[in-house]
């Protein structure tokens, strides 16, 4: 799967970072373009945001389960340039307290569907999120707890006065290459933690954002 993320962006981009969570050696090692950093995984899926310290410009984070099509670069900058962080996935709650993160209604936003709409969201999927490292960035001891990322990174940008925004798209743009073994599977039954953490943050909001804040 990561071969396949890879080829999907090599292209169109100047550095791949790379978190090798568990492996032991780097098996791109030798391609300058590519930069491997064998991680204890530690960090989960917060380790994709490693690289913002140093990086001036346009920081996309990717999963290693998803194919990006080949003018997901091109078509991303100009959005961050009009809205700043932008995603394809999210969701977002009525309002709070919520009793399961997971598990509550929600209004979803999924990036391997048909989104015909581009609106603030509360939780962005950082899998297939962008932004500007020049006019925001999220310091990585933010990222309190392992394989909570779109969490931590939602109540940074919360913290910071920082809107996510969804970006409308067609079905079949960005492709999920299938896995048994994700965070959303290990989490959705098991998910008091981040719940908690969601509440906590945003307990203030009242107003749906979904029904406020569309362009």
């Amino acid at each position: 799967m990561l071969d396949k993320a890879i080829d999907s962006l090599y292209s169109q981009v100047d550095v791949i970072n790379l978190c090798l969570n568990g492996y032991e050696a780097n098996p791109y090692a030798g391609d300058e373009k590519i930069n491997g950093l064998i991680a204890d995984n530690s960090l989960g899926d917060a380790g994709k945001f490693l690289f913002q310290e140093g990086n001036k410009g346009c920081y996309f984070s990717c999963d290693d389960d998803i194919v990006y099509p080949a003018t997901y670069v091109e078509d991303t900058i100009p959005k961050i340039e009009e809205l700043g962080v932008v995603t394809y996935n999210g969701r977002s709650f009525r309002k709070f307290p919520v009793k399961s993160f997971y598990r509550s209604k929600a209004l979803k936003y999924r990036y391997a569907r048909e989104e015909p709409e581009t609106l603030k969201v509360q939780f962005g999927g950082t899998g297939v999120m962008a932004f500007d490292t020049r006019g925001f960035s999220v310091p990585i001891d933010a990222f309190k707890a392992k394989n909570m990322a779109d969490i931590w990174f939602a109540v940074n940008a919360l913290q910071k006065g920082v809107s996510i925004w969804h970006l409308a798209h067609e079905a079949g743009y960005l492709v999920s290459q299938e896995t048994s073994d994700s965070i959303y599977d290990d989490k959705y039954r098991s998910d008091q933690y981040e719940t908690e953490v969601v509440n906590q943050a945003f307990a203030r909001h009242r107003q749906p954002f979904w029904k406020r804040f569309r362009i």
